[in-house]
């Protein structure tokens, strides 16, 4: 059985795909077609081994642990961090992929807003790469364990996105298991995740002033993401998803 979750793609690295990353697209390829099963995490990535590499596969989506994410406490991340008042969520690492420039730059943008980054970004990284000064409002902590980052997630204003390129982001799918409010780009693994803009608001990606635009809207709408909270449930949750691999295995699940 092989689990498909994303090829590597030009922007996955910082002057277009590296050998090591072709390396591993071919080697993917050829574990998906000697596969018994192949299983693919996303709708828009199972056409893409359909369409352009001839491998059939099931579609298994990434799914969360909803009760794990029940479980989270916002005022336990504030107070472990000295957080106070509103603020504006992003969560990967120092990747080209995950495009935390992006970010970085919302936040000097947005002077009058808290914004915090999980994942190992220093200031000295934002110079070196960015040619940029971190700004005061901009908080840039390590990485964290999956428990403080549920924390951070159940107690931000909005959860930011601003990949170049997903799967189908585990981090959006808790996001919206929590009801927060969530801004992504328009591309293809977030918008399998919330279906569109039904579950968040959607951004044109190199557009800053569209990213800001969209913060801004989600800020004045104070709604919880109720429909995000749903959808989850209904096709996300592991509850769900593992019925969903017996199928399967059964071999009475369509694909």
């Amino acid at each position: 059985m092989h689990t498909h979750h994303l090829f590597y793609y030009p922007e996955a690295g910082r002057q277009g795909i590296e050998t090591w990353q072709s390396d591993l697209n071919s080697a993917m390829i050829r574990g998906a077609k000697n596969s018994d099963i192949c299983l693919c995490v996303s709708r828009w990535e199972q056409q893409t081994l359909q369409q352009e590499h001839g491998i059939r596969s099931h579609y298994l989506p990434n799914g969360v642990n909803v009760s794990q994410c029940d479980l989270a406490k916002p005022q336990r991340f504030r107070k472990k961090f000295r957080l106070h008042g509103d603020f504006l969520l992003w969560v990967g690492r120092l990747d080209p992929v995950k495009n935390p420039r992006a970010f970085v730059e919302l936040a000097i943008r947005q002077p009058d807003m808290q914004c915090v980054m999980i994942g190992g970004v220093t200031r000295q990284d934002v110079l070196r790469h960015y040619g940029l000064e971190a700004p005061a409002n901009l908080r840039l902590l390590p990485q964290l364990s999956h428990a403080d980052v549920l924390d951070a997630i159940a107690a931000c204003r909005v959860l930011v996105v601003t990949s170049f390129r997903e799967g189908l982001p585990t981090l959006v799918l808790e996001g919206m298991a929590l009801r927060r409010p969530i801004v992504v780009p328009a591309e293809a693994g977030c918008l399998d995740a919330t279906d569109g803009d039904r579950c968040a608001a959607v951004y044109q990606p190199g557009n800053p002033e569209d990213l800001q635009d969209r913060v801004r809207y989600v800020l004045r709408e104070h709604e919880a993401n109720e429909i995000g909270r749903r959808r989850v449930l209904a096709e996300f949750d592991w509850r769900v998803i593992a019925g969903k691999l017996d199928r399967i295995y059964q071999g009475s699940e369509e694909s």
